[in-house]
């Protein structure tokens, strides 16, 4: 079972758990941001374990201990306690996990009346509310409530990736503790460990494709390299007539998984980065794999035009984020990726 010490990265944010830990100055109310795919809710799972465990450790793992992190209670991962919060049928944590639907105004209410319980065991009732942005306004409010006046021996504890889509109230009451994407280099040493035959270079444009994010590089990890060439193939259009029909039909089969499409656009940037990036120093790109292609792509258009492409990906990125249409906001990326039309549509 896996334990603090075998998170990757986030040294920064697990030593501060681990400071506060040591010195029992936890607060309340505890608010873990950052892209989705880091680990923010293993960690708040682990967090109840080290909480309640019956048999709270005094040192981390090994490698961790030697670099000085982790001061504090650990987990022991073994005692019953540690074992039913790891299959989620402790008494005492709560989780509130929708899959990415809305979470209404009942379910934070019926966490709230379990809150309110005696705690079943010796160490701290938990709540983990993992994706708290997706929060109605009304369940927002109910949360306020046990925030303003948490009960006694409660940790409370939000994963979000969109902070401001939180009532600015809920933030202003959470200690927040903040996870940044994963080195690529370190990620891909991983990789290399987990995925049986997966060379370091591979890993490597896996991990960058999956922007630094773990779960996502193992889910790619079996079939990375094939859906990079689809989502990159809109930077190869034929020229002449087939052009249009090409941008279109990528933007067509793009647009067709809402859910995937914040991951095709992270991909295509580390491409079209790439692209500027070959023009310059080719030994700095991050799909090694494909130098030769990037240097003759950028023989065949200048630095300046895959630029403009870089600033227009950033813009269809902020329209969806606004729920802009989004086939279209994506046809007019791949028409000024591919060389048609004016730039001047892509701007408000």
């Amino acid at each position: 079972m896996a334990g603090f010490d075998s998170i990757i990265g986030h040294d920064v944010a697990l030593r501060l758990l681990g400071t506060l830990l040591a010195r029992d100055s936890l607060a309340h109310a505890i608010l873990f941001c950052g892209m989705q795919g880091l680990g923010k809710a293993t960690v708040a799972r682990l967090l109840a374990m080290a909480l309640n465990c019956e048999k709270q450790n005094l040192t981390g793992g090994k490698a961790r201990q030697e670099e000085g992190l982790f001061p504090g209670r650990l987990p022991c991962r073994k005692c019953s306690t540690c074992l039913s919060i790891a299959a989620g049928n402790h008494p005492d944590v709560i989780m509130i996990d929708t899959g990415g639907k809305p979470i209404k105004i009942r379910q934070v209410r019926d966490l709230i009346g379990a809150l309110s319980l005696k705690a079943f065991g010796a160490g701290k009732k938990v709540a983990v509310i993992d994706s708290a942005h997706l929060m109605t306004p009304e369940a927002g409010n109910a949360l306020l409530k046990i925030l303003e006046e948490p009960p006694r021996n409660t940790v409370i504890i939000l994963t979000a990736t969109q902070v401001h889509e939180l009532l600015p109230t809920i933030v202003s009451r959470c200690q927040q503790i903040r996870f940044s994407g994963i080195d690529f280099g370190i990620l891909a040493d991983w990789l290399v460990r987990k995925v049986p035959g997966l060379d370091r270079e591979q890993a490597r444009v896996i991990a960058a494709m999956a922007d630094g994010r773990p779960a996502k590089a193992l889910e790619l990890a079996g079939r990375g390299i094939d859906t990079r060439e689809r989502c990159i193939s809109v930077t190869a259009c034929p020229a002449g007539a087939d052009s249009m029909s090409h941008a279109l039909a990528w933007a067509a089969e793009t647009a067709a998984s809402p859910e995937t499409v914040s991951d095709k656009l992270a991909i295509l940037e580390v491409w079209l980065r790439d692209l500027v990036v070959a023009a310059i120093d080719p030994d700095l790109v991050i799909n090694s794999d494909r130098k030769e292609d990037l240097i003759k792509m950028t023989s065949d258009r200048n630095i300046f035009h895959w630029l403009d492409c870089l600033d227009a990906l950033f813009t269809v990125r902020r329209q969806l984020e606004v729920h802009a249409n989004r086939r279209l906001a994506l046809e007019v990326l791949a028409m000024q990726v591919a060389g048609i039309g004016p730039r001047e549509t892509l701007h408000d």
